[in-house]
């Protein structure tokens, strides 16, 4: 959680999709992906496919932010 509040981070990112992994990621209202599965509170059947399209997009938005790395 602490990373997506560094200053660079969010400078990176920009308000929308800094938003977006905040609303999958993190916050408690949104989809809380990153405290469900660290902390084994999501069960198998929480982890759809429509999940997985949400967290591959979000490795695809941060790839392109290096993209020669």
């Amino acid at each position: 959680g602490e990373l997506l509040r560094e200053k660079v981070v969010a400078e990176c990112l920009g308000e929308n999709v800094l938003f977006h992994f905040n609303a999958i990621f993190n916050d408690p209202c949104g989809l809380n992906l990153r405290n469900n599965i660290c902390h084994g509170i999501a069960s198998p059947s929480d982890l759809t496919m429509e999940i997985a399209d949400l967290v591959f997009e979000a490795l695809l938005i941060v790839s392109r932010l290096c993209p020669h790395a």
